[in-house]
C-alpha cells in the first residue's frame, strides 16, 4: 500500500502556553510559584510530544514511535498526579481545576480517541469516504484538545490578572518547533487527500480489470478520469511549502498518470475484453454444435473472432506491462517524496 496515513494531527494543534514574569508584589511571587508548579509539567508533555512528532517524521522504527507516544501518556499521568495533589490558592481551586480538566481531555484523546483513530485508519484505506471520515475524526480530536487548552489559557489569564502577574506569549524554540511541525503535517495531509481519491479509484479499476467486468471497467475508468482532472484543478491552487514544490510535483505526476491511464490506455483494454467476451460466447455455441453440423460460415466467424482477440493480445500485454512499470516507479517516487519532505521540513532537534 503506497499511502500511509498517520495519526499525528491531534498532537500538534495545541495552544502554546504562556510564561509568567514581571512580578509587582510579594504575593505575585507566591502566585507565580503556584502557577509554575501547576504548569511546569506541561513543558515535559510538550517536549515528549515534539519527540514523538520527530519520530513519526524521521524514524523507520514502529517501536520507537510507539515508545515515544507512550512517553507522552506517562508525562500526562504525572502531570495529572501533580495537579491533583496541588492545594488551593487563596481559597480558590479554579486554576487547579482548569489544569486537571485540560489534562483529562488530553489523556482521553491519547488513550481512547487515539484507539478509535487507529481503528478508523484501518477502514480508511478501503475508500475515499472512509479516509475523509478518518481525517475528520482526527480533526475533531484535535479541536477537542484545542478547546480544552483555550479554556485553561483563559483561566490562566484570570489567575494572572487577579495576582498581578504579567503573561507573555511563549516564543521559545519548542513552541516554534511544534508550530512548524503542525504546519508541515497539515500541508502534507492536504496533498495526501488530493492524491488518495483517484488512487483508490484506480484500485477499483484494477479490480474490475482482474474480474474482466467490462461494465465495471468502463464505470471505473470514467470516474478515475473525473477524479484525476478534479485533483489537477485542486493542485493548481496549492502553493509550494517554503519554496519546496516536491510534493506538488509528485502528486501531479500521479494524477497525470491516472488521467493518461483512464483516457488513453484503458479503452484498448476494454476493447480487448469485449472482443474476448464476444469470442468466448461464440466459441461456446460453436463447440455445442456437432462438427458435422458446422457450416463454413460458422468456422469463418469463429476464426475471425479469434483473430481479432489474438491481434490485440500483444498490445494488451504491452499496455499492462507499461502501466505496471510506470505505476511502480510513481509509487516509489511518491513514498520517497513524502519521506524527504518530512525529513526536510519537520525539525529534528
Amino acid at each position: 500500500m503506497k499511502h500511509k496515513a498517520m495519526v499525528w494531527g491531534i498532537l500538534v494543534t495545541l495552544l502554546v502556553f504562556s510564561l509568567a514574569t514581571n512580578l509587582t508584589a510579594k504575593s505575585s511571587a507566591e502566585a507565580l510559584k503556584y502557577l509554575n508548579e501547576l504548569t511546569d509539567p506541561l513543558d515535559k508533555i510538550s517536549a515528549d510530544r515534539l519527540s514523538y512528532i520527530q519520530a513519526l517524521a524521521h524514524s523507520n522504527s514502529k517501536q520507537d514511535k510507539e515508545t515515544k507516544r507512550a512517553a507522552i501518556i506517562t508525562s500526562v499521568e504525572k502531570a495529572l498526579l501533580n495537579a491533583n495533589q496541588a492545594t488551593k490558592y487563596d481559597g480558590s481551586s479554579d486554576l487547579k481545576d482548569a489544569v486537571i480538566k485540560y489534562l483529562n481531555v488530553y489523556y482521553t484523546v491519547l488513550r481512547e480517541d487515539y484507539g478509535k483513530l487507529v481503528d478508523l485508519k484501518e477502514a480508511a484505506e478501503q475508500s475515499y469516504d472512509a479516509m475523509e471520515a478518518y481525517m475528520l475524526a482526527e480533526k475533531k480530536a484535535g479541536e477537542k484538545l484545542h478547546e480544552a487548552a483555550e479554556k485553561f489559557g483563559k483561566e490562566q489569564k484570570v489567575f494572572a490578572k487577579d495576582n498581578d502577574i504579567t503573561l507573555y506569549e511563549s516564543k521559545d524554540r519548542m513552541s516554534q518547533l511544534l508550530k512548524k511541525s503542525g504546519e508541515v503535517m497539515n500541508y502534507k495531509d492536504e496533498l495526501y487527500l488530493i492524491d488518495f481519491k483517484p488512487y483508490k479509484q484506480e484500485y477499483y479499476l484494477l479490480q474490475a480489470l482482474k474480474d474482466q467486468d467490462v461494465k465495471a471497467i468502463e464505470q471505473s475508468r470514467e470516474t478515475l478520469l473525473k477524479y484525476a482532472e478534479e485533483g489537477l484543478k485542486l493542485l493548481d491552487k496549492v502553493v509550494p511549502y517554503d519554496g519546496d514544490s516536491s510534493l506538488i510535483q509528485a502528486c501531479k505526476n500521479n494524477l497525470n498518470f491516472y488521467k493518461m491511464e483512464a483516457k488513453d490506455q484503458i479503452p484498448t483494454l476494454i476493447e480487448f475484453h469485449m472482443k474476448e467476451a464476444r469470442f468466448d460466447a461464440y466459441k461456446k455455441k460453436f463447440n455445442e454444435k456437432d462438427p458435422k453440423d458446422r457450416t463454413q460460415e460458422d468456422v469463418d466467424t469463429h476464426n475471425k473472432l479469434l483473430g481479432e482477440v489474438n491481434t490485440l493480445v500483444p498490445t494488451y500485454n504491452k499496455i499492462n506491462q507499461t502501466l505496471n512499470k510506470q505505476r511502480g516507479v510513481l509509487i516509489e517516487q511518491w513514498n520517497k517524496s513524502n519521506k524527504n519532505f518530512l525529513s526536510k521540513h519537520v525539525p529534528k532537534k
